[in-house]
């Protein structure tokens, strides 16, 4: 499977024909902002242990990242919703053979515009 919400975004004209217009708004000026293109295939499930009525389980992954530093990177990793609806990604990209990064964000809910808001993190 491969999604890109940033086209599926600029198709629908949410944002006009910039990918980066929502992070250009004045009120992310000085964050750092990084556009990945990721192609992730599912690799797994596990069943929620929320007892929450809307569980949803929680999905593993593995893919490759591009548009980064390194210019493509090999992924895995999870994505679990939470009680309160946001969803929480956890991964890890390898380049060469090592693993260089480790990143946890959330996503406020489905399609939302801001994306995965996290810390990306050199391991």
């Amino acid at each position: 499977m491969r999604f890109s919400w940033l086209n599926a975004s600029i198709a629908s004209g949410r944002f006009g024909s910039s990918p980066l217009a929502f992070w250009q708004q004045e009120r992310f000026s000085g964050e750092a902002v990084r556009l990945l293109s990721l192609e992730l295939v599912a690799t797994g499930f596990e069943p929620s242990k929320s007892t929450a009525p809307n569980a949803k389980p929680t999905l593993f992954f593995r893919g490759k990242s591009e548009g980064g530093a390194p210019h493509e990177s090999t992924l895995r990793g999870s994505v679990t919703m939470l009680d309160s609806g946001h969803i929480r990604w956890r991964m890890t990209s390898s380049y060469g053979g090592f693993q260089r990064w480790s990143s946890e964000g959330v996503q406020l809910s489905i399609q939302s515009q801001s994306g995965v808001l996290g810390p990306l993190v050199t391991l």
